[in-house]
Formats: C-alpha cells, structure tokens, sequence
C-alpha cells in the first residue's frame, strides 16, 4: 500500500480489498424473524451486536456503481439493506418542548449514498470488540480493509484531505469525493486513531491541516471549514473541539518523526497561543470562537482539552515542555468549567454562558437560548452526553478537588437516570439511548456500584425494545422514523450498538467475578 491513488483508478488495491457482494437485497425469512426476536426478546446483548454487524459486512458496504468498495453506507433501509439515495428519508420537525420546539437534520449534514469512516469511525469500533469477544478474525480484517482502502484512495492529492466529517463522503455510486447536500466544504471534527501502516497518508493529512485548514500560520486564525480540493481556508470559526482534533493529528505526526518534525510542533505551538490568547484572563473560559467572543460554549472546550490531553501523551517522550503547555490547556479548561455554579438537578447543566461572568447566556431578548441548559432525555440536549465529557476530565486531571468537583456532578446526573425513563410519546433516538447507558457504566467503573450497572442494563432493554425488532438486525434512527441513519453521529445508530457492546462486557466481567466467588 504505497503511494497516492487517483480517483477511480482504483487498480489491484481495490481486488486485494474487494469484499464479496451478495446478489439481491436481504430478504426477511421465517427462521430470520424467528431467530431475531428470540434475540431481542431474551435481551442478548452479544447475539444483537453480531448480527448487526453480519448484517452491515454483507449489505451495508459499498455495492453501487462500477467500482465496489469496502466502505460502509451510513443511510440504510432496514429492511433490504440498500443505501438510500436522493432527497430521501426526511425528518420532519417534532414538538418536543418549549426548549426544543424546532427539530431537523439539516440536508447538508447527512451522507446519503456516502461512505464516511469518520462517521463510521464507532461501526469500527464495534467490529474490533467483536474480534476481541468472540475470537473471529474477520470482524477485524473487514474494518482493516476498509479504514485501508479509504486512506489509500480517498485522499486529496492537493490538499490532504479526507472526504469525511459533516460535509463530505465518498459517493457510492459516482466513485469520487461528494460534497452533501451541496456544501461540500473540508470539516475535521473528531478524532480519527487509526493511521498504523499509512505513514506518509499522515504525514500529508498532517500538513494539509497546516498548510490548508489553518488561514494564518502567524496568529493561527482558522475556521472549521475549509476547501476540499483547492487551497480555500476561511477564518474566525476556530472552534476549540476542532481545533483540538488538529493538534490530535500533528502530534501524531511528530512523533512518526521521533520529534524531528519541528513544523508540527510549531503548528501545535500556534494553536495553543490562540487559544490563550482568546482565553479570559479571569474565569478562564474560552470563547465558542474568534467570531463569538461574549460566549463560551463549554463541551467544545471539554472535547478539546481532551483531545489535546491525549496528545501530549504522544509529544511527552520527545518535547516534554511542549507536552506541559498542552496540558495547561486541560487544567485552565478544568478551572473555569468547574467555578460555574452548576445546578443539575433545578435549572439543568450549564453549557453556555456569558465570557466574563460565567452566567448562563441569554439572547439578546433576556431569554436563555435553547442550548444554554442540559436536561435528561432531550434530544441534542441530554446532560448525560455532558457527563460523559465530564468523565473523560476526570479521568485525565490530576488535580485532587477538581477530580472530587466532577465526580460530584457525575452523580449527580447519573443519579437522575435511576428514576426518570424516557418519555416515549416523543421519539426516542439511538444516539439518546447510547449516551445514557454509557453514563451509567462510566458510574459503575468509577464507584463499583451494581446498582448503576443494572440500571444501564435497564436501558440496554429499553434501547433493545425501542430501536429494534424482529424485521431487521439494524436499529432505527429513532423509536418513530424507520430507516438506519449515522450522518454526523448525532444521530448515529452505531452509537446504541457499540453501547450494548459494552453493556455485554461489563455484566460478563460481573458474572465471571460471581462464578469465581462461588467455586
């Protein structure tokens, strides 16, 4: 796997890769129906997974066009396994409530007809577990092909860049690079770890960022979007999650090069400059963007000091003062997070708030905007998605009271799980359903109590009732639209399933441990 593909020309990569097609779409049998609901009604975590997963290698991939790739289509129906194409399915709005009245997914965020591994990037995941759990290599060899027949073929040769992320896929049947919904635009916004093997596709990806995404390499001005095929980076929309996946990739780059590539340590210099310089110098909170300055948008500085955590731990053997800047990054994220007065079980998580003061924001009527508060169950809104950012900063500060301060508010909003169920005369979405129950596993790692674990075996059998059955191994977008969809991962149906991967290995681990006691 040497060299960089032209598009179309796909050659003996693509017969190497090639993954078997079947002839006709899936077709629901007696013994199928039978043996899903069997499944299904006897809540077996493992068996659902698995054959999400055979369902998805032997109709989700690519098998349009002249060209069939290993890539996976990220609009399914459910019940033949075709990718849906066009203007179709369409979600509509839905009266949620007064916080979220207006409902949609914008046309030019989902991949209809795409392949987009970034999106797919939990389908991955999902397919390593099973290799993990069963012992079955070809779980791993089809999300290897995959992931290799993408960063050998999709990338830019002018730019660098990847058909991925919100904007972008590689169409399924035009064989190319496709813009969706007419936008088109470059879009890097969470991190993808898997580069063993592709070097130079790094490397190229690496400095794309560098030399197309960022529009001033003195002050590091950059937007998140960008120009796919063509040098066109746009500016002030420097959003600290994003800019977080960036330093991800150039620390990645650097240490491929035993910390000689001193560019991308300068590219990650630059960045943590801006950042700085945008910060508060009193509540330390840092602004949605360049563009946005009055507010601060609080799980993207959460992602971001995350993401730049995990960086430096790739940066620590060959620059350890670059390392410990990254991580002042972190602890100034911890520190102006943690000062706000939170009020999780009243008025709900604080997740944007006025730059200086650290007040809730409001719009310019004295309203609180939609997106100012969290709340169990809404829909973009759950709290529980925060708690699992809150979560990850706990794992990684150091800092004795600021470990204490989000594992308080941890529990707090898990707590809140153990008695509230969804209200299910509103649709109840995959991506809902995933955020809790990794919530309540993340509670049970950190205290050791069952009772968070059996409650996110609860919402295991809930997920399992709402979003599957027994016409289809997929699970639907949601308890009322009836299609698979993973555009953006806001709504991605792989989020659930990878979730009961999880759910499954945690109450094995429970019930090996009981086994032993008892011999």
């Amino acid at each position: 796997m040497t060299g960089l593909l032209v598009y179309g020309s796909l050659g003996s990569c693509m017969d190497a890769l090639a993954v078997e097609k079947p002839d006709n779409d899936w077709e629901l049998t007696v013994e199928k129906k039978q043996k899903l609901a069997k499944m299904q009604n006897e809540n077996d975590y493992l068996a659902i997974v698995k054959a999400y997963a055979d369902f998805m290698i032997a109709y989700g991939t690519d098998r349009y066009g002249s060209r069939h790739t290993p890539l996976f289509a990220t609009v399914i129906n459910r019940f033949t396994g075709e990718a849906f194409g066009g203007r179709r399915p369409s979600i509509q709005t839905y009266p949620y409530n007064e916080y979220c009245a207006v409902h949609k997914i914008r046309r030019q965020d989902r991949s209809r007809l795409t392949g987009d591994p970034l999106c797919n990037r939990k389908l991955y995941n999902i397919l390593y577990e099973l290799t993990e759990t069963t012992g079955s290599p070809e779980y791993v060899e089809v999300a290897d092909n995959s992931i290799d027949w993408f960063l050998e073929n999709a990338q830019n040769p002018k730019t660098g860049f990847y058909p991925w992320g919100t904007h972008m896929g590689w169409h399924l049947r035009q064989d190319k690079p496709h813009p969706i919904g007419g936008y088109g635009g470059h879009e890097y916004h969470y991190v993808w770890p898997k580069w063993e093997g592709h070097p130079a596709a790094l490397k190229r990806f690496a400095y794309g960022l560098w030399n197309h995404q960022i529009a001033d390499q003195e002050t590091g001005n950059f937007s998140r979007h960008a120009r796919f095929a063509k040098h066109g980076p746009e500016k002030d929309m420097d959003f600290p999650r994003v800019g977080g996946t960036m330093i991800d990739i150039w620390a990645r780059q650097y240490a491929a090069s035993d910390g000689r590539d001193a560019e991308m340590a300068k590219a990650i210099n630059t960045l943590l400059d801006r950042y700085e310089e945008l910060r508060h110098p009193e509540t330390k909170l840092l602004p949605m963007c360049s563009k946005r300055t009055d507010r601060a948008t609080l799980m993207m500085g959460l992602a971001g000091a995350i993401y730049i955590d995990d960086a430096a731990d790739r940066v620590e053997p060959y620059n350890p003062n670059l390392a410990s800047k990254m991580r002042k990054f972190g602890k100034r994220e911890d520190q102006g997070y943690l000062a706000l007065d939170q009020d999780v079980n009243g008025r709900g998580l604080i997740t944007i708030c006025e730059i200086d003061t650290g007040e809730p924001w409001k719009k310019s009527n004295g309203e609180y905007d939609k997106g100012t508060f969290r709340y169990p169950w809404f829909v973009k809104r759950e709290n529980a998605m925060v708690a699992n950012l809150l979560y990850e900063r706990y794992r990684r500060t150091e800092n004795p009271s600021h470990k204490k301060a989000y594992l308080q508010l941890i529990l707090e909003t898990a707590n809140q799980y153990l008695s509230m169920n969804p209200d299910v005369d509103y649709p109840v979405y995959a991506r809902t359903m995933a955020v809790v129950i990794n919530l309540l596993l993340n509670t049970y790692e950190m205290t050791g109590d069952l009772v968070y674990l059996h409650r996110a075996d609860h919402f295991g059998r809930v997920a399992v009732d709402l979003l599957f059955d027994s016409t289809s191994p997929l699970p639907a977008i949601n308890s009322v639209d009836d299609w698979y969809e993973n555009s953006n991962n806001i709504y991605g149906c792989t989020m659930v399933v990878e979730a009961l991967v999880k759910l499954h290995s945690a109450l094995d681990r429970v019930s090996q441990e009981d086994s032993a006691v008892v011999e």
